[in-house]
């Protein structure tokens, strides 16, 4: 039996085992399953990286908004995960700085998880998938 504090994962709450809801992933979302791939299960950083990528690929196919080259959306997670890792690095520092960044980062974790085609807006045909990626990209407003 695994307790709540080996469970729990620097600025995030735990870790994702998969990939669930009507939206497109969220950075929280993609950097939860990429750390239950690495750290977890223990594959290599780029392993799970594609493996996340691939889970996170079939939302935005089913959203027919086309996407960049996996290569590219590999990079853009391995270095969301690099940005963690420097962040949890340094977890005990309470400089002024080093809290700004973590309030920063825990800010851009509900944004969008966006790995859409440079030109998807041009490439997308129809008026109401453009309207979906509008809206998917919108900062989540907290109440």
């Amino acid at each position: 039996m695994e307790t709540r504090g080996k469970s729990q994962l620097y600025l995030l709450d735990s870790a994702v085992t998969q990939l669930l809801g009507a939206k497109l992933p969220s950075r929280r979302q993609a950097l939860g399953l990429f750390l239950h791939h690495h750290l977890i299960e223990k594959l290599s950083k780029r392993a799970a990286s594609t493996k996340v990528i691939q889970s996170v690929t079939t939302f935005w196919e089913k959203a027919n908004i086309p996407t960049r080259p996996v290569q590219h959306a590999v990079s853009q997670l391995e270095k969301l995960f690099e940005e963690w890792r420097i962040l949890k690095k340094h977890k005990d520092r309470v400089t002024p700085g080093h809290k700004l960044k973590e309030a920063e980062f825990i800010d851009s974790l509900g944004d969008l998880f966006d790995i859409a085609h440079a030109n998807a807006f041009q490439m997308i045909k129809e008026p109401e998938d453009r309207e979906f990626l509008v809206a998917q990209r919108e900062k989540a407003v907290v109440v």
